[in-house]
């Protein structure tokens, strides 16, 4: 059992409304407390036990407004990935009066990030698979492994700041801390949590006794919906993801969540979605057509 260390509050970094501002002054203290190594000396991060580096948890504010917190999450290779321009557009259309936020956490950051030949599945899987780079494919699964840590990290946050209501949005692995943070949530008081919105997400879909109980209680947080966002044309999910994981985990952001619940809604974008980075251009698009329901 990890020992009870202090929340980390939204309100924690209220004083930085300005995207660009340098946020280590105070936040910077209130991660050495809250990860405090002496305290958490085990972190699902891939760091050696005993390592004094701590998990990544940022949540950076991109824009004040109301008591509703729209978080985005960002994927594999974004750490440290202050850009957000395409999730902006989305959130202006849709939650204009909210305050926005953007959560960098432990998705692996390496030089290769910036390479052109990332941006296409034939050239990520040439570089992950053909070319056997290694520190890539160490990364992919550190990177899991870090979801589900700051899954749990926000969701502290978010359990530390009475008086919000929250929306969720994550792309690929940050789907799959989300996920995360609403298992972590269930049961915890009041649902606070408005909606969620998975697009292209990394995780498995209830093929697996475990994955429905995991997704059921996802579920059971949510005042709203979740609203899973999926695509058979991710070449990205489809190849490197299940082969990443010897085909024995199917991502919900390729076939779905594989359960029947009131609160989960499955909306099928193939048509509109031809690649794992053409999601959050169309963010505003699936917003649209979701606003019916």
């Amino acid at each position: 059992m990890r020992p009870a260390v202090p929340f980390l509050k939204l309100s924690d970094i209220e004083q930085f409304p300005d995207p660009a501002a340098d946020t280590d002054g105070r936040l910077a203290k209130v991660c050495q407390i809250l990860f405090n190594p002496l305290l958490l000396p085990m972190v699902t991060t891939g760091l050696p036990l005993g390592s004094a580096q701590p998990p990544r948890f940022k949540l950076h504010k991109l824009r004040s407004g109301g008591k509703h917190a729209v978080i985005v999450v960002n994927g594999f290779l974004s750490k440290g990935d202050r850009g957000t321009s395409d999730w902006e557009d989305a959130l202006a259309a849709r939650f204009g009066r909210a305050t926005w936020y953007h959560l960098d956490w432990d998705a692996f950051r390496h030089p290769l990030a910036q390479a052109a030949d990332l941006l296409t599945i034939d050239g990520m899987l040439d570089r992950m698979v053909g070319k056997r780079e290694p520190a890539l494919l160490a990364g992919w699964h550190t990177t899991m492994l870090a979801a589900e840590r700051a899954g749990e990290l926000l969701a502290q946050a978010i359990l530390s700041t009475p008086g919000w209501r929250f929306t969720l949005a994550g792309h690929s692995l940050g789907a799959r801390v989300i996920h995360f943070a609403l298992k972590a949530l269930e049961g915890k008081g009041a649902r606070r949590i408005e909606n969620v919105y998975l697009l292209g997400g990394a995780v498995g879909g209830a093929d697996v006794e475990r994955d429905k109980r995991d997704w059921t209680s996802a579920a059971n947080a949510v005042k709203g919906r979740i609203f899973n966002c999926f695509s058979d044309e991710d070449g990205v999910l489809a190849w490197l993801y299940q082969g990443a994981n010897a085909l024995q985990s199917r991502p919900v952001g390729l076939h779905g969540i594989r359960l029947k619940h009131e609160r989960i809604f499955h909306f099928d974008c193939s048509p509109l979605v031809t690649g794992h980075m053409r999601w959050k251009e169309n963010f505003g698009h699936i917003l649209r057509q979701l606003k019916a329901y």
